[in-house]
C-alpha cells in the first residue's frame, strides 16, 4: 500500500513538473527582427552594440529576438510584407512609410555629417553642398534632398566611399557616425574634415514592429525595460 501511494504521488509530481516546464517554455514569446548590418553596431555573430541591447532586453523581458541580418532593402521588404515581426534599425524612409508602426525608446542617436579632405573647411549644412560632387554609399536612406544631390554617385561600401574622397574623386561624402569613425580607426585612416558639432541630419535608431494587439504589449514591456536600462529620454507614444 505504502508503495502504492508512494508511486502515485511520484507520478503526480512529475505530470505537475512537466506541466509547469512546458508552460514556462510556451510563455517565451520570439520576435522575428529583420536587421541590416552596421559594423559593430548589428553584427552577424550577434556581437554588435545593439545585439547586445537586445541581448539585455531579453534579461528583463523574457522577450526572445531572432535576429536576422540582412541586406538593407531586403530587409525593409520582408518587413513590410509581414515576414518579419520587427525592424532593426528603424530609418527615415520607413518612419514616413509606416506611421502607424509601434517605435521602441531609441537606443541611439546616429547622425549624418559630411566629410571634405583633410584640411578643407567643413560643411555644416545640406545647401553648402549644393553644386558639389558628393557622394554616398548605396543603400543607405538619406533625406530627399540628399538623395537628390548625392544622384547615382554611389559606392558599394562605405570603406569605398572613404577611397573615393581621398582621391579626389568626390568634393565631399555623406556618412553616418558612428559607422564611418569605425572605418577611420579599423583601416587605420587619420580622419576626415568635418564638424562634430554640425551634423546635417540627427536621426534616432528604434526598433519598430508590426501593430499587432501582441505586439503593443510586448512594445510596452520593451520601453519599460529600455527605461530601467537608462534609454528613455523620451517615450514614444504606442500604437498611435
Amino acid at each position: 500500500m505504502h508503495d502504492m501511494v508512494l508511486r502515485i504521488f511520484l507520478s503526480l509530481f512529475l505530470l505537475i513538473s512537466s506541466s509547469s516546464i512546458a508552460t514556462s517554455e510556451e510563455d517565451k514569446v520570439k520576435l522575428q527582427v529583420a536587421a541590416f548590418h552596421i559594423a559593430n553596431v548589428i553584427e552577424q555573430d550577434g556581437s554588435g552594440e545593439y545585439d547586445k541591447i537586445l541581448d539585455q532586453l531579453s534579461n528583463h523581458t523574457g522577450i526572445i529576438f531572432d535576429i536576422k541580418v540582412l541586406p538593407i532593402a531586403r530587409a525593409r521588404a520582408l518587413y513590410t510584407d509581414g515576414k518579419y515581426d520587427c525592424l532593426l534599425p528603424l530609418d527615415p524612409v520607413f518612419e514616413q512609410q509606416h506611421q502607424s508602426h509601434l517605435q521602441s525608446i531609441p537606443l541611439y542617436a546616429a547622425k549624418l555629417y559630411a566629410f571634405t579632405p583633410r584640411g578643407e573647411q567643413p560643411i555644416r549644412n545640406i545647401e553648402d553642398l549644393d553644386g558639389l560632387h558628393v557622394g554616398g554609399e548605396l543603400g543607405i536612406p538619406y533625406t530627399e534632398k540628399l538623395i537628390e544631390i548625392i544622384g547615382d554617385n554611389t559606392a558599394n561600401r562605405l570603406k569605398d566611399l572613404v577611397q573615393m574622397l581621398e582621391t579626389n574623386r568626390f568634393d565631399a561624402i555623406i556618412a553616418y557616425t558612428p559607422d564611418i569613425l569605425e572605418i577611420f580607426e579599423h583601416e587605420g585612416i587619420e580622419p576626415l574634415s568635418y564638424d562634430p558639432a554640425s551634423p546635417l541630419v540627427v536621426y534616432e535608431d528604434s526598433l519598430t514592429c508590426h501593430p499587432t494587439d501582441l505586439n503593443i504589449v510586448l512594445m510596452k514591456k520593451i520601453n519599460d525595460a529600455l527605461e530601467t536600462m537608462g534609454y528613455a529620454h523620451y517615450r514614444p507614444k504606442i500604437g498611435s
